[in-house]
């Protein structure tokens, strides 16, 4: 028996003893349907740690659109009808609902590590709720037959069921000429009303030419890295739990890895088509699930293309490849020749890799060993390189790329530098150039007492210990990240990049401070939520000194963002969010941000009634996030632009994800022209006078100076720009 036709059974089961408003029009769907729609959704919260009331809302919007009903449900409603066909499976012990709080208890009763950068936090809040209101996860099951139950349930249900867009297809989809696609459904799955208003088919094509060649292109599992994944999966298995920083991290790479190769059997013999959809601020994405070039690193190996000559040219660039994707830290940062001269004398250990050697040491494992199979294939056949053909596809990325286009907006000399866009010789990083100035900074620091309470340090999260203690733990962590930096300098770039990349996001400081929480409190067991904090501090600081006009763009258009809100566009007082039409594409994008209020759904768990949390917008326009994601949506807009304009240029076989591209060995150097052409071009578009078309605000007004074009700006002599 399938677990789906045992769900099935249970809904049947339970069908009669249903008592909530909408019980009738839960019995008119299939309950064959209802128990295909319960197991794609419980295997993502299993396997993804989604929240139990977000599948519950999940899962009651699947029923009631299966059914065929177009009215809007309330969220209290929704979760009525998604708990309904989840609680029999609970009743029955196959799945279990726990506190995400019980779920974090470690083996000797303490709380668990990843737990304590947000209890300090709420020490710093002010009215926060009370009462009870823990997240509750799902889990498997604890007996045998719950675990195969949950087993079986995760390739039965790797693929939404009702959900056109997420599919994989053996097909194109129907191609884009308008926001809403008969097939796909609309553009954007958070599109604003007033934004559709804004689409011009002349202005919006572009867009929609790039999206159609990325749908339109054919991929083809790779059989050799499928076989190869297969045979090495408990060793893969073991290096991801290496790598990953918790249990959880572990549990949703796994789970996708499996997934993947599910998928890829069922591919293997069969071309591949993804849906390509926008989000609000334009970005593309490929829409299928696992099996996409917008997965993981093993779903990139395991999708190729057309193949195509590699010529001569190519067979450099699978060497110069084969070095990238087996080290992202020194020798990813060579130049091309000494890429290539590497990896000449290293012929043989790539040989050796696609005959079974080891190759879970690389960086990109299942993207390196692809490499090397063509590399061996290649040199079977007497380095023919007018007759080898590969499909793999290599990666050009746009490292940095928030940054980049901040300094190419504003033509500012320090941030074009250091991202690499400039006529130069000589590869800048700047997460070490960052990293360095908050070294100095955290060097000139002075602290208060370094003297603790007598409070114990057990008791950090009741009496707001560790708050009372901050000074003397920002004395302590100076001294620890002064002497982790000079003993290992490396670690100061590690330091530097994850606040950098969540600034592009418009972070604060809390929000800095926690993400490095999460990425370091278990490989680091000294640290305490207040180093994390501290750091994102002085990352702040550091940004003012080092990248003035990346923080002065970000800073301007927050200030844009609160204009917006406060007087409405020049055209509509009433449109009170952001909203900008792309200077290339012509996407308009709309923020849509409304306040969300905190209610309660009572409902059945084991016998037990108890409340479920959950959060509803209203019609008020959420401040906070109108004003601070502005900047990071604007940079993704751009970022948008840029892809776009990459895609309709290029000639040859495309793939992107999101700031970074692929096209096959043959075709790499191409595309290399493509990108810094396309770079340097999107400086010649008015992006700072579009951004502000809108409103009657100048540049100048938002704190945001722009200057001539730099002379030295030419990426197309700099073969850093893009790594």
């Amino acid at each position: 028996m399938t677990a789906i036709e045992k769900i099935a059974i249970s809904i049947r089961e339970d069908d009669p003893k249903l008592k909530h408003a909408n019980r009738d029009l839960v019995r008119s769907l299939n309950a064959d349907v209802r128990a295909s729609l319960t197991a794609y959704r419980l295997n993502k919260a299993i396997n993804f740690n989604i929240p139990t009331v977000a599948t519950a809302i999940d899962l009651g919007k699947d029923i009631v659109k299966a059914i065929g009903i177009n009215e809007k449900f309330d969220t209290k409603s929704l979760i009525a009808i998604g708990w309904a066909t989840i609680h029999p499976l609970i009743k029955r012990d196959l799945v279990l609902d726990k506190r995400q709080t019980d779920k974090y208890i470690n083996s000797d009763g303490s709380v668990n590590r990843m737990n304590m950068y947000k209890a300090y936090q709420s020490t710093f809040q002010k009215n926060k709720k009370k009462g009870n209101r823990e997240c509750y996860m799902f889990e498997v099951g604890t007996s045998t037959e719950a675990v195969e139950f949950c087993a079986k349930m995760s390739f039965e249900a790797a693929i939404d069921p009702i959900n056109p867009r997420a599919g994989i297809y053996a097909n194109p989809c129907i191609e884009w000429d308008s926001p809403y696609n008969s097939q796909l459904g609309p553009i954007s799955s958070r599109m604003n009303k007033q934004a559709k208003y804004s689409f011009n088919y002349n202005r919006v094509k572009p867009t929609y030419d790039a999206m159609n060649k990325l749908q339109n292109t054919a991929f083809y599992i790779n059989s050799k890295v499928l076989d190869r994944v297969i045979s090495d999966l408990d060793e893969i298995d073991n290096r991801l739990k290496e790598d990953s920083d918790s249990e959880v991290s572990y549990t949703s790479k796994i789970s996708e890895l499996k997934m993947t190769i599910e998928l890829a059997k069922v591919w293997r013999d069969a071309p591949i088509y993804s849906p390509v959809l926008l989000d609000f601020r334009g970005r593309t994405y490929y829409g299928s699930k696992y099996l996409t070039r917008s997965g993981s690193d093993w779903a990139k190996a395991l999708l190729s293309v057309e193949p195509e000559t590699i010529g001569y040219d190519g067979w450099d660039n699978l060497l110069i490849a084969a070095i990238d994707f087996r080290d992202k830290g020194q020798e990813a940062k060579m130049s091309r020749a000494k890429k290539l001269e590497l990896a000449e004398t290293q012929i043989d250990d790539f040989i050796a890799v696609a005959n079974g050697a080891e190759f879970l040491y690389a960086g990109e494992a299942g993207q390196f060993y692809a490499v090397c199979c063509d590399i061996a294939g290649a040199y079977a056949m007497g380095l023919r390189f007018d007759e080898y053909k590969s499909g793999v596809l290599l990666s050009r990325d746009a490292s940095q790329s928030g940054p980049m286009l901040m300094g190419i907006t504003t033509q500012d000399e320090m941030a074009m530098k250091y991202t690499n866009v400039l006529e130069d010789t000589e590869r800048y990083d700047l997460y070490e150039y960052v990293g360095a100035s908050m070294l100095k900074i955290l060097k000139e620091s002075k602290f208060g007492s370094t003297e603790l309470t007598k409070k114990p340090e057990e008791q950090w999260k009741a009496k707001n210990w560790l708050r009372e203690n901050k000074p003397a733990f920002e004395a302590l962590a100076q001294k620890q990240f002064i002497r982790l930096f000079e003993e290992n300098p490396k670690e100061i770039r590690k330091w530097a990049k994850y606040p950098l990349m969540l600034f592009g996001y418009s972070a604060k400081e809390f929000c800095i401070g926690d993400d490095l929480w999460v990425r370091m409190c278990m490989k680091y067991d000294w640290l305490t939520p207040v180093h994390t904090k501290l750091i994102a501090d002085i990352f702040y600081k550091a940004c003012r000194e080092a990248i003035p006009s990346v923080y002065s763009f970000m800073m301007g258009m927050r200030k844009l963002g609160t204009f917006a809100r406060k007087n409405g566009t020049i055209n509509d007082p009433e449109v009170k969010d952001l909203l900008i039409t792309s200077a290339y594409s012509g996407f308009p994008f709309m923020q849509d941000y409304k306040v969300s209020v905190s209610k309660d759904k009572e409902v059945k768990s084991k016998g037990e009634r108890r409340q479920l949390s959950y959060r509803e917008y209203t019609d008020v326009l959420d401040r906070h996030s109108i004003d601070s994601a502005s900047a990071a949506n604007v940079v993704h807009s751009i970022d948008a632009d840029l892809l776009k304009m990459v895609v309709n240029r290029f000639k040859g076989t495309i793939s992107t994800n999101h700031d970074a591209f692929f096209a096959t060995a043959g075709r790499i150097n191409e595309l290399d022209v493509v990108l810094r052409e396309c770079t340097y071009e999107l400086s010649k578009l008015d992006i700072m006078g579009n951004i502000v078309s809108n409103y009657d605000v100048t540049i100048k007004d938002l704190g945001i100076s722009v200057k001539d074009t730099n002379p030295k700006f030419m990426p197309q002599n700099n073969e850093f720009c893009y790594s």
